[in-house]
């Protein structure tokens, strides 16, 4: 049996070391005396308990209160004498010690710290913490004395009016145990029925026994190996169903337990073709959902409402517009911002500063649910955190503030958290402290993305693009920020190479830059200014030596990092009326990028060959003045599908320019053929060369070109495998060879090579078509 997912009650004590006790668990759920104002139940007096032939059964251990007390005693050597009786009572009758054990769990003229210790030493007598020590246990318990199991399941249903909530639970805990172990063999059949009385009784105050009852039957039916009669079942659902009912039943925690009894009761039932039971059961639980008067009824509602659509999804299509309002009824939470507020404003102030950072820590909770009118005051509030002496305080701050923006804040989509007052302050101060700590800059550089992402409007929304030019608005602070930015990732002896702290301030230059409105005189001077600064440290992390594992790693990072943002300049300036400051750096950028190519980091490489890319298409025809140097680093040990791509732009970027260098290049391709990772991305290499030269191609290196892509169509390479690393090859080898012949068939211009080649195809596309383990 696998670990029951609540265990016995927290010992009261924490001076003593009980013998047996391997577990504990949470506090019974509605503690206190009787719910709802009920008068609590009067006590119980100790009873003798007869067995089923009228035999009384006397608990021979008279003294074990006193045991029980002095094992939790604070005193060393009192707990350990009795802890040594404790073990010795159980080693010599263990069948009177579990029946003592259970008449003192029930005698409510015992001590709580006596009746809790009992309930754990009984529960642990009959559970272990490991599967080896269940199947001893459950043997020891099957082999007791009948009468001796029936007068301690008798006290277990006792306890369940018990004064005491502790005992209570522990319980319904081990009523839940016994149940697991006696029904499977016909034991205990009277016990669902003991439990339906115990609901159906009305009194002075039954709401602590319909609590308990509803719990024990919680862990009865926790586990799903039992087995009912549907009548049983009904019954069980008749009176959970019951229980919920906010008007049947006035106690908000007798309404709590039977919402988590339905969760595990709901699994026996016959939800997914029984329609009736199935509308029972979602009524009941929406409007448990609905309850405004107890929290924890709603609560566990919607824990029940998750447990049963994780497992009738299907079923539940025509409960989904009520389930949907629930949901985002409960996601508002406009409730919670008064008594959110009154905690803010009692600690925002106060000296101690983990107050302080406590208060501010509950804004940042409840960002998601209630509107942005009622949370406009949290902006200020968040202004002047910034400036507390504590660091903690202002890092705290920051990364709300970056919350706040995340959540709440698009301007391109007329979503829009703080006023235009506010924002000069806020990037006033989101520039200052940029310089502060690196606790404190790191949140700044994540405030900082999540602002500028806000002004982003996707491609494929239907808003007008003329909003784009809304974050003019951030054109005048883009050099302060930028500043505040290249502080916070600034390189220094301790971190040569500022990572990994400073990772956030380089996504948040990438994304500064990807929104800034190159029609601002503003943004263009902060970007062309951003340019040679970026390039620098490039050139610093080119050339700093790297001693520790460590280090090689991060400057590694670094050197991608870097060339991401060269990245996003070179496109930003490229696609401008300023793409000349791109072309006067583009000789030192070439030179960088191909130095980056060098090392031993596949992501700074395809960053670097990415940036190389981005470089020629915007610096144009005169990219081939940078061919020398690109050369000089074209090799077969660099090649990457990234970099095969990037070889595919420069052809369409040069065009007939290309022409000196096509030779060295191409050759160079035929010898990668010869790696097999790379020939897919080779081949489809060459279709991107044949449409950019065209008739060129045509002329030099047609002929070359079908050979190889028939030497790579032929199917004894992979037709008819079953390995699945070789079958998902295969299919990557004939993507490439189809881009291939898909960019030779558009770039050449003679018609009777044209139809060669379209023989080779149809060829080849028959040679696929018989091939039973293709991609289809």
């Amino acid at each position: 049996m696998p670990k029951r997912k609540r265990e016995t009650t927290d010992d009261p004590n924490p001076h003593r070391r009980p013998l047996g006790v391997t577990a504990t668990a949470s506090p019974p759920p509605g503690a206190g005396a009787g719910a709802s104002g009920d008068p609590a139940p009067g006590p119980l007096a100790r009873t003798d308990i007869h067995a089923s032939d009228g035999q009384l059964i006397q608990p021979a251990m008279d003294n074990i209160t006193q045991i029980l007390k002095d094992a939790q005693d604070p005193d060393n050597n009192i707990r350990l004498v009795a802890e040594c009786k404790l073990k010795q009572l159980q080693e010599r009758n263990r069948p009177n010690f579990l029946l003592s054990l259970s008449a003192e769990l029930s005698s409510d003229a015992s001590p709580p710290e006596c009746r809790c210790l009992a309930g754990i030493m009984l529960k642990n007598s009959v559970e272990g913490k490991y599967s080896e020590d269940n199947s001893i246990l459950i043997e020891q318990w099957n082999n007791l004395d009948q009468r001796i199991k029936s007068q301690i399941k008798e006290s277990l249903l006792i306890t369940l009016g018990s004064l005491a909530p502790q005992a209570r639970h522990a319980s319904s805990q081990i009523i839940g145990r016994l149940a697991y172990i006696e029904i499977p063999s016909q034991g205990w059949q009277d016990l669902i029925g003991r439990l339906l009385r115990n609901m159906a009784q009305q009194g002075a105050s039954p709401a602590t026994l319909k609590q308990a009852t509803l719990e024990a039957l919680e862990y009865v039916f926790e586990e799903k190996t039992l087995r009912f009669e549907k009548d049983t079942i009904n019954g069980v659902l008749d009176a959970v169903i019951r229980a919920m009912n906010h008007q049947a039943e006035k106690s908000f925690q007798v309404r709590v337990a039977a919402v988590k009894a339905l969760q595990n009761v709901h699994k026996f039932a016959d939800f997914a073709s029984d329609d009736d039971c199935r509308n029972r059961i979602m009524t009941a639980i929406s409007d448990a959902a609905k309850s405004d008067e107890a929290v924890e009824v709603k609560h566990a509602a919607f824990g029940c409402l998750t447990a049963i659509a994780s497992k009738y999804y299907m079923e539940l299509e025509p409960y989904m517009e009520t389930t949907l309002s629930l949901t985002t009824e409960a996601l508002s939470l406009e409730g919670v911002v008064p008594f959110a507020r009154q905690f803010i404003e009692g600690n925002i102030k106060v000296a101690d500063w983990r107050s302080r950072k406590t208060a501010i820590s509950v804004l940042g909770v409840i960002l998601e649910g209630p509107s942005i009118e009622k949370l406009a005051p949290v902006v200020g509030l968040l202004m002047d955190k910034m400036e507390d002496p504590h660091m903690e305080i202002r890092g705290t701050a920051t990364c709300t503030l970056g919350q706040v923006f995340e959540l709440l804040h698009s301007p391109a989509l007329d979503k829009r958290f703080f006023t235009n007052e506010d924002f000069p302050r806020i990037m006033a101060a989101l520039s200052k402290r940029g310089k502060d700590v690196p606790e404190v800059s790191k949140e700044v550089c994540e405030a900082i993305y999540f602002l500028a992402r806000g002004y982003d409007v996707p491609i494929s929304s239907e808003v007008d693009h003329s909003k784009k030019k809304i974050s003019s608005e951030l054109s005048p602070f883009l050099s302060g920020v930028i500043d505040a930015i290249l502080s916070a990732s600034e390189l220094d002896k301790k971190t040569p190479f500022g990572l990994p702290a400073s990772a956030s301030a380089y996504g948040a230059l990438i994304e500064i830059v990807r929104v800034s409105n190159m029609w601002d005189f503003e943004a263009v001077i902060a970007i062309m200014d951003l340019m040679p600064r970026i390039m620098r440290r490039l050139n610093t992390a080119l050339d700093a030596k790297a001693i520790s594992s460590d280090d090689k790693t991060n400057r590694q990072n670094l050197q991608a990092l870097l060339c991401d943002v060269l990245h996003a300049i070179i496109e930003k300036l490229g696609n401008s009326l300023h793409a000349d400051k791109v072309r006067e750096s583009a000789q030192s950028m070439s030179l960088q990028f191909c130095r980056v190519l060098t090392c031993d980091c596949s992501t700074a490489c395809d960053k670097a060959a990415l940036a190389i890319g981005a470089l020629a298409r915007a610096v144009g025809p005169k990219f081939l003045d940078h061919m020398p140097i690109f050369l000089q680093y074209y090799s077969v040990k660099l090649f990457s599908p990234i970099y095969l791509e990037v070889i595919g732009t420069i052809f369409h970027v040069l065009g007939d320019e290309i022409l000196p260098c096509c030779d060295d290049m191409m050759d160079v391709l035929y010898e990668g053929l010869s790696k097999p990772k790379l020939k897919p991305q080779i081949l489809a290499c060459f279709g991107e060369i044949a449409l950019a030269i065209g008739k060129h191609f045509e002329e030099y290196h047609l002929q070359a070109v079908r050979k190889k892509l028939k030497e790579a169509a032929n199917p004894r390479y992979y037709a008819n495998v079953s390995d699945e690393d070789k079958v998902d090859y295969g299919n990557q080898l004939r993507q490439g060879i189809c881009k291939a012949y898909s960019g030779i068939l558009r770039g050449i211009k003679d018609q009777k090579s044209g139809l060669k080649v379209a023989a080779d195809l149809v060829e080849f596309i028959e040679a696929v078509s018989e091939d039973e383990s293709r991609c289809t």
